[in-house]
This record gives C-alpha cells, structure tokens and sequence, in this order.
C-alpha cells in the first residue's frame, strides 16, 4: 500500500522553492493535515482466466471522527529498476483497466464503521496470458490546512493499493544474476541481480547459507521487492535475524564483533506461488572493501 500526500498552492505567495519545500515538510507532518482513511489488504495478487470475472473486496475505515469523503478510481503504473513508482492517471499502452469495475467512485466512512469496498476485473475471451497490473486510489477530497500564518492550502491525500491479476497462467520466471557489494540502510550488503524473463511479476524468498573467514555459520534473506516482467533489479541479501543470535549474545557480554561478511552463499530461493518457481543458488561474495 502506497500513501501520498498533495498539495495545491501558489507559489506566488510562498516567494520560493525553499519554501515551498518546508511547508509541504510541515503539511506532511501537522496533525491537522493527517489522512485519515486505512484499507485492507495493502495489495492483491490474484488469478483469473480469460471470460472469468474475479472479484474482490477491500475494507475502508475513518481514524477520525466525524464523516469521511473519498474518491475512488484506477490508475496504471510503473516501478523502475531503482524502485522508483510512477502513477498515471491516463490510460497507458496495453493498460488493462478498461477490464476494471468499481463498486461507486465517491463514498462516504463514518469513525468506527469498516466499509467493505467492491472491485472486479473480468479479462476479455482470447487475451494472451499476461499480468494485469493496476493501483487503486483512494483520495480525500480537499481540505484547508493552516499554517502558523494564518494563510490556507487546500491538500489532500490519497493511498495507493497495488492489484496483480495474472490472466491465463501468466507467471513469472526469476533468473539469478552475478552477486555484487551494495548498501542497504547505510551498510554494505551482498547484493544479487535478478532478472525477470516471465510474464508476471515474481519476489524472492527463501534462505541462503553460508560461513565468514572464521568458518562461524551465517545466514541470509532477500528483499521481497516485486521484480516485474522484463526487469532486472538488485536485491539486497539481508541478514537473516536467526543468524543474528551469537552475534547479538556476544555484544550483550561485552565482546567486541565487527559485522561478519559471507565468502560465499548457497541455497534455493522461490518466488510465485508455493512450488511454482525456484531456483538453486551457489556464489561467491566479493570482498568487502574497507570503509
């Protein structure tokens, strides 16, 4: 699920970029511009085939008292090799959601009321296998905020929910890559290409193994990025939290432990449903390079 703020103001009255800048920092941040709607779940991932219809139900609820007015509507997509999202509002080459029925486009949640939201999508007879992909967008309409100034802005939020539909069997097909030395949270981490050469959108999971220079047993996770059709994507090797435990014991006794770096990995990663996709995993890891 992806929340985003909007604002909508005149820059003639801001007198900057810098300020604008810190006022859309302080919109964000001010109770009185909070958003106020939660759904669930965060995404879908269903299937259907071809002349099917698949429907599905999200739940809506108001955090807020008093009554809450949204609009409703779709939007295509796209997310980068970098993770970058991008929404689009207009339709989009070979955008399926000329195949998406939405319950109503305005609606109405009062605090402590849970709405159940209906969607479907129903795939035309002879389409090819494919990954439908689309968002759905539930926007609060346009409230004024004021600043320490005395002066208002209408903004509004909206949250973004993330449907996979594969039609006709579509799937993905996860090919792992070289390994690499990137960073993830400020800390050097193996990173592993991944290339996507199906026609869904596939995550890895799963647990590779493997020993530092001591020989002491280390284990680590991928990311569950989604990696979609045609990409290929870095995903880091984080750390497995199980592996964690000496490490963690050895701290809280007062024992001095630099982070410890695999000299290779090895194991099955899976991605699609279960016993659908995997493959076996045997790499070297680079050095690490002094910091």
């Amino acid at each position: 699920m992806i929340r985003i703020c909007k604002f909508q103001f005149s820059a003639k009255r801001l007198g900057s970029m810098a300020g604008l800048a810190a006022l859309a920092c302080l919109l964000c941040s001010s109770p009185r511009a909070q958003f106020a709607a939660a759904v669930t779940p965060p995404r879908f991932e269903v299937s259907v085939e071809p002349g099917q219809v698949t429907r599905q139900v999200m739940e809506i609820t108001h955090a807020i008292a008093g009554t809450g007015t949204y609009r409703v509507y779709t939007t295509d997509w796209n997310m980068d090799a970098s993770g970058a999202l991008t929404f689009y509002d207009t339709l989009q080459p070979g955008s399926c959601r000329p195949w998406v029925s939405i319950e109503r486009r305005d609606i109405s949640v009062t605090q402590g009321t849970r709405m159940r939201y209906r969607f479907e999508v129903a795939p035309p007879l002879g389409v090819t296998p494919q990954e439908c992909r689309f968002a759905l967008m539930i926007e609060s309409k346009p409230q004024d905020v004021m600043t320490s100034e005395a002066s208002s802005f209408p903004m509004n939020g909206r949250i973004g929910v993330i449907v996979y539909v594969s039609v006709g069997g579509a799937k993905a097909v996860l090919e792992p890559g070289a390994l690499s030395i990137g960073r993830l949270d400020g800390q050097p981490v193996p990173m592993l290409s991944v290339h996507n050469s199906g026609n869904a959108t596939g995550r890895l999971s799963g647990i590779l193994e493997g020993s530092d220079a001591s020989g002491a047993a280390l284990e680590f996770t991928p990311e569950t990025l989604p990696i979609l059709p045609g990409q290929t994507r870095l995903i880091a090797l984080q750390r497995y939290a199980a592996s964690s435990r000496a490490a963690t014991a050895a701290s809280a006794a007062g024992t001095p432990q630099s982070p410890a770096w695999p000299r290779s990995l090895r194991g099955v990663l899976e991605y699609g449903p279960p016993g659908t996709g995997k493959f076996q995993l045997e790499r070297s890891v680079p050095e690490r390079t002094a910091e």
